[in-house]
């Protein structure tokens, strides 16, 4: 009996360095060691992306998917790659991970806007940390980029604007 006591006491143990090595290592990374990966990360993930532009809807978002033409389905690779999520009439989900596990989502919501014209918000809606850093920060810097690019293809006078959002 005092053996399995034992070994539950080690292994406790061990399990509270490994947490407390973690918190110090997330806490130095963000703080210290990747301070400016951290803002960068808490920046794409915590706005909106609006644009405003006197295209149709269905035209801006067809453009937008056919411009950035990313793979439907989850990589079966072990790095984490860009892929194209669920499509639906004013939405679009893009996602980076492997078949195994999704590293973020991030969707793309394009409305009418009365005039003839839309709105488009895209924003992060999920994403992961490594080492308290958000994962996958050039990816999430690509989309973004290319979903305003894309859209300035089709309609050069487009305005755009950043939300912040909670």
């Amino acid at each position: 009996m005092g053996t399995v006591i034992g070994i539950v006491v080690l292994l406790g143990v061990g399990w509270l360095i490994v947490m407390a090595r973690d918190r110090f290592w997330k806490g130095a990374n963000q703080h210290v060691l990747a301070r400016n990966q951290h803002l960068e990360g808490q920046q794409l993930t915590h706005e909106r992306l609006v644009i405003g532009s006197a295209a149709d809807p269905d035209a801006l978002q067809d453009a937008i998917v056919r411009g950035l033409a990313l793979p439907y389905d989850k990589p079966a690779a072990v790095h984490a790659e860009l892929f194209q999520g669920p499509v639906t009439p004013g939405y679009v989900q893009f996602c980076s991970g492997t078949k195994i596990m999704t590293v973020f989502t991030a969707g793309m919501r394009i409305e009418s806007s009365g005039a003839g014209g839309s709105t488009l918000t895209y924003q992060v809606e999920k994403w992961t940390l490594s080492d308290g850093i958000v994962a996958q920060i050039p990816q999430l810097k690509f989309l973004r980029r290319h979903i305003e690019a894309e859209a300035r293809k089709l309609d050069p006078q487009l305005e755009v604007r950043t939300d912040t959002v909670d």
